[in-house]
Order: C-alpha cells, then structure tokens, then sequence
C-alpha cells in the first residue's frame, strides 16, 4: 500500500469529506486490509477510511468529519479480541487508537494512573514495574492489547480470579460522544483511562491439578469460591484431558498415560510467600475431597512455561492480530510457528 499522508490534499479530502490536520488517514485498499476484523473468526468488514489520531482533539475532528459524511464509525485498539467486535461490517471509518499510547499521570498516593486509550499493557506494565505497582487485570493478549480496548471489552486475564470484574479495576473514564463533545463518561470513543493501582506481589508460583472430569472441576472451583480462596489466584485456566495428556506425553514419553486425569486446571498464585503456600496447602486438601489432586507433571512440562517464560504463542496471539486469516486459540509452542 501507499505510504500514509496526513489529510491536507484536495484528493484525500474529497474521500474525507472534511480536511483533518495532523491526523495518518489511509483510504488504500491495500493499507485498509488489516483493519477489516480482529483476531475473531467473526466475518470481516470493509472499512472506507481509517484513522490515527494523535490525541483527543483528533478524534474529536476525526468523529466530525465521519458525521459530517454520514459514515458510521468503528473504534480499534489492538485488534486481539475474538469477539469481532471491531470488523466494519458497515464500511465507514476506523479510527485506530494506537498512537494514542502516553501514561498521563501517575499518582502513587491516591493509587492511579491515567492513560491514553491506546496505550498497550506490556508498556504499562513496564512503566509500572520500577514504582513496584501494577494493573488489576491484565489480558491474556496482554502484550499487544490496549487499555481502552480491554476497558471497552470487559477483558479477561491475569488478575480477573482475584479483581474479578474489569470495571472495578477502573477509577474514570475520558471519552468523545458523537457530537465531538468531551467529558468523562461511560459511552463515547475511550480516549483515556483511569486504572487502580496494586503492588506487585512478592512471589508467584504456579500449580496444576487433576481432575476426573469437567463436571468435578466445576464442584471444585464452586468451592473454591465458597471458601473465598481467590485472594491469592491472578491466574486460573482449565484443560480437557487430551491437552494435558499431549503436553505431558510430549515431554515424558514413558509417562503413564492412566496416570494422566480427565481434566486439568492450572493455577497462579501471587502474593507473600506464607500466603501462599497457606493458600496452596488448602487447594490440595480440597482438591482432595473433589475427587481430584495435585498434578505436577502438567505444571512442570507447560503450565509453569506458559505463565513464567511466556514461551507459548497464547501470551503473544494479539502479535498476529493483523493477519487476514482466523486465529485460533491453541497455544502453539513459539518454535513451531
């Protein structure tokens, strides 16, 4: 495609309909291509014209000319949801927040920060890091997600055992309504976005458990929540039986395969190192009483890899999110791409 150009020309204001200072349009249909649908499965769009603002006036003016043409508007973070939520199914304007990416503000003593929209959670967490803070929920796309689309999404991920809700991880929002009006609300364009701020935890650990089904599972994990032990969970993720006899038979061929359960859960643990191995010791004994019990073989061989080296595909799914074809949920080793 042809390189972007702001819109300040007589030919890219006819596709515009407005002229829009300072703002990357690309109206190519070769540049338009990855913005037709995120990482879902949904059907793709064909959008007429997409959009980079720099900052919220630029969306303000962006949001004006859509309007002023009558063309309905589409707003993309990362594009690494699976919800299709950002495919332009009616053509229009995208309008990509990803140059939108300053931390604004941060407040160690009231416990925030404030972001722009398109900011992504691996430069946040970065950020962060040094000040010994983090975010409550971080997506499992995290290294390629924005704020803003996470924000808009409801996302799940790391932190939602122990947050459980996105929204509850939010102290504000900054949006631009459709009449280009600026004002912190809930229903508009995110342009920025205040999030509460936790410590990051002293330790975290990795465990994997086994269980004879699904269906034990979810007994287990109703009393899990009964018991309130998710103070120390950032992380939690289920296995039917052929993916944890697969990982663990690929490591350790002599395995026993009767030895290999139903169903895995593989679990995270952040927080003091007397936390958690209270909190550990507690998840066996009740694992134990669910028909179920500690299975190291799967935390050892994938379960640990995934969380800690992040060396699997699935921590880095939101890198691809510009491909044309489907991206499934799978979880591929990195080195066999």
């Amino acid at each position: 495609g042809g390189n972007p150009t702001p819109v300040n020309d007589t030919t890219r204001n006819a596709a515009t309909g407005r002229r829009l200072e300072h703002v990357t349009v690309f109206d190519d249909p070769i540049d338009l291509l990855s913005y037709r649908r995120d990482c879902s499965v949904v059907k793709p769009g064909t959008a007429e014209v997409a959009a980079q603002p720099a900052n919220a006036d630029d969306v303000v003016a962006v949001i004006a000319d859509a309007v002023h043409a009558s063309r309905p508007v589409y707003v993309r973070g990362g594009g690494t949801m699976y919800a299709g939520g950002a495919n332009p199914h009616a053509g229009g304007t995208v309008i990509d927040l990803g140059r939108m990416n300053r931390v604004l503000e941060l407040d160690l003593a009231r416990g925030i920060v404030v972001v722009e929209a398109g900011i992504r959670f691996a430069d946040l967490l970065a950020h962060l890091e040094p000040y010994g803070q983090t975010v409550g929920i971080v997506p499992s796309t995290g290294p390629a997600a924005t704020v803003g689309g996470a924000v808009s999404s409801h996302a799940l991920g790391t932190g939602s055992p122990r947050h459980q809700s996105m929204g509850d991880c939010v102290a504000g929002l900054e949006v631009v309504l459709a009449d280009g009006t600026r004002l912190r609300a809930v229903f508009g364009v995110v342009t920025a976005v205040c999030l509460r701020l936790y410590p990051l935890p002293e330790v975290r650990k990795t465990f994997s458990f086994g269980f004879p089904d699904a269906h034990t599972t979810g007994g287990f994990l109703s009393a899990l929540q009964g018991r309130e032990l998710t103070r120390n969970i950032w992380y939690a993720a289920g296995y039917e039986g052929a993916t944890v006899r697969a990982r663990v038979l690929a490591a350790e061929p002599d395995f026993a395969p009767t030895a290999i359960p139903g169903f895995g859960l593989g679990v995270e643990f952040g927080g003091t190192e007397a936390a958690i191995d209270e909190d550990h010791a507690r998840l066996v004994a009740l694992a134990r009483e669910h028909g179920g019990d500690e299975f190291p073989a799967f935390n050892a061989h994938y379960f640990h890899r995934l969380r800690h080296d992040e060396s699997y595909w699935y921590s880095f799914a939101g890198y691809f999110s510009r491909s044309r074809c489907a991206i499934l949920m799978s979880s591929l080793p990195c080195d066999r791409l």
